[in-house]
């Protein structure tokens, strides 16, 4: 920790999995912790305003089934920063869950982001090259949610 300075758990589910996006978006490479999200689910539903038809990764809440993605311990300043690269409070809103520290089974309070209602749309799906950031995430990820990652349809 650096003394003056608050930090906070960061759920990645979508492409700030990839490491390298992370780095660029908040000038470091912050340690990266496998996490999974209990009773959520992993939708492309977030329509995006360049591509018709494009969909980004959000979640919804959803009884039994889960979210795979990684934590990041980031400083209040660096969660500001993603804030402005995900579109807060216009496209995505910040959202407070519980996350599972993989192989260790400790809970944690993370923040994460959650597409506002307005921007959702069904029937979308995500490119190729914005699914392949969320399988750059891969090393932090089970085999079994690599496979579902791979089969998501693309345009």
């Amino acid at each position: 920790m650096v003394y003056g300075k608050t930090f906070s758990w960061y759920f990645a589910y979508g492409s700030n999995m990839d490491a390298e996006r992370m780095k660029k978006r908040v000038g470091r490479l912050p340690d990266r912790i496998s996490g999974a999200l209990r009773n959520w689910r992993l939708e492309f539903n977030k329509a995006s305003k360049d591509v018709p038809g494009a969909g980004f990764a959000n979640i919804a809440p959803c009884l039994g089934e889960g979210v795979e993605g990684v934590l990041y311990l980031l400083s209040d300043e660096e969660l500001q920063e993603l804030d402005r690269h995900e579109g807060v409070p216009h496209h995505y809103k910040r959202h407070q869950v519980c996350v599972e520290r993989q192989g260790t089974g400790k809970v944690v309070t993370a923040v994460t982001y959650v597409a506002n209602s307005g921007k959702v749309r069904s029937g979308l799906k995500p490119t190729r090259k914005y699914l392949n950031h969320l399988l750059a995430g891969a090393d932090c990820l089970s085999e079994e949610y690599v496979r579902r990652l791979q089969a998501v349809e693309t345009l």
